[in-house]
């Protein structure tokens, strides 16, 4: 049977009893964050997400949250990627970190990453006056995608990473769900790194510490959900008894995001600056 598309470790792993899977759910400055450990290569295979940590938040919809409940999402992101960015890199937090945005802007969908970065506040470089001593040292991009730039995002942040040595790279990017309640209402993060592209059927070489050099750590928000998926979740809801994989596999298939994608990457790129910026400064 064909593997569900979906980013999340969350629901690629609700239906799988394996051992080296362990999972929880607890409550993170009012908000319910879900942990998901994937501790073996057999429950890697099933599940089919890399070893490692993976933490989502719940919220309601990232646009319409008022300033109590986005002031509450963005403390609990900013604990849970303290906490990852600390296990990563053997204990402390980094003293310098690349954040960098991926995806294309102007497919509004996949500008999660480059709405992140465009709101970012870097500090690498600026005067001691302006920023405590202690002050992580944060500097970011914007990728771009390789059709426009001849470059792929491996290749290009080999070459900045081997300039400026951070001790971590925190990537930003768009994901795709396999529940469209989880559109702009989750926040993934992952210390396993992310492979570009992956959710919409277009992988790319992974961005981990084995590629790279240094520990790789994901954050992202849901955007789209792919159109057989949804179709198939649809039809077995609907109670179909019929091969339902079967009556999808050769329909042609396109990505779905709410009609409010607009608003949900603008509000998605300002929260995960700003919990950025409190989990480093």
């Amino acid at each position: 049977m064909e593997r569900v598309r979906s980013d999340l470790a969350v629901e690629c792993a609700t239906d799988i009893c394996t051992e080296g899977v362990r999972h929880c759910e607890v409550t993170c400055e009012g908000c319910r964050v879900f942990r998901v450990r994937i501790g073996s290569e057999e429950a890697a295979r099933q599940i089919g997400k890399p070893q490692g940590h993976y933490v989502t938040l719940e919220c309601e919809d990232i646009w319409t949250l008022d300033e109590v409940g986005e002031a509450n999402v963005r403390r609990a992101l900013a604990v849970e990627l303290r906490e990852m960015l600390s296990r990563a890199c053997g204990g402390a937090l980094p003293r310098c970190v690349l954040v960098a945005g991926l995806g294309n802007p102007e497919i509004t969908p996949d500008g999660v990453g480059p709405a992140t970065v465009a709101r970012l506040r870097v500090t690498r470089g600026r005067v001691d006056a302006e920023f405590c001593g202690d002050a992580c040292a944060i500097c970011a991009l914007s990728v771009g995608v390789s059709a426009k730039t001849g470059l792929e995002t491996l290749e290009f942040l080999r070459g900045i990473i081997r300039e400026i040595s951070p001790d971590a790279l925190l990537v930003v990017d768009a994901l795709a769900a396999r529940d469209p309640a989880r559109l702009g209402r989750t926040v993934q993060l992952a210390d396993t790194g992310v492979c570009p592209g992956s959710g919409v059927n277009a992988a790319r070489v992974a961005l981990n510490k084995e590629t790279l050099g240094v520990p790789v750590v994901a954050i992202g928000v849901p955007t789209v959900v792919d159109s057989a998926t949804l179709t198939r979740d649809a039809l077995e809801r609907a109670g179909c008894t019929q091969d339902v994989g079967e009556a999808v596999r050769h329909a042609r298939r396109f990505f779905v995001s709410p009609c409010e994608i607009d608003l949900l990457v603008r509000a998605s790129g300002l929260l995960l600056s700003d919990a950025i910026s409190r989990a480093l400064l």
